[in-house]
């Protein structure tokens, strides 16, 4: 049996037939027999894509992401173990500091995935330069290991 668990920033929102998670999501349902996605909070209810990809939107605000994160990473790990971790990360880096504590308790594999490094090659604003030092400061962090 194989299980991968994603941690992500989309939403349900994301997960209309044909979006870019979407087409993700049904290619991965075809090579993985289990797929669990712990993502933030959603606006709108939640429901399966597909029979083997289950999702957990955190029921808090965005601001304790990472600790949902652990508590239901570390909750669905007890109910059976993983192959590996997928990771989607962007600033301000809560899926993947969240993803690297629970790592820390399971040791399982995991794949950071930066999607986009704001402010490179050029930060407009105070904001986005200092999102791209934080990136690099973080990268380093959570993929120590």
């Amino acid at each position: 049996m194989s299980r991968i668990l994603m941690i992500s920033g989309y939403g349900a929102l994301t997960l209309e037939k044909g979006g870019a998670f979407y087409n993700t999501l049904a290619e991965f349902s075809r090579y993985w027999t289990h797929i669990d996605i712990i993502c933030p909070r959603s606006a709108t209810p939640v429901r399966s894509p597909f029979p083997n990809v289950q999702i957990h939107p955190s029921p808090w605000s965005i601001v304790w992401q990472s600790w949902w994160i652990v508590q239901k990473g570390y909750a669905l790990f007890q109910d059976g173990g993983y192959d590996a971790m997928i990771v989607h990360e962007y600033p301000p880096f809560y899926n993947g500091i969240g993803a690297r504590w629970l790592h820390q308790k399971n040791r399982v594999p995991y794949i950071e995935e930066f999607f986009h490094i704001v402010g490179h090659p050029r930060a407009y604003g105070l904001k986005e330069w200092a999102y791209k030092i934080l990136t690099f400061v973080c990268a380093r962090y959570v993929t120590r290991y």
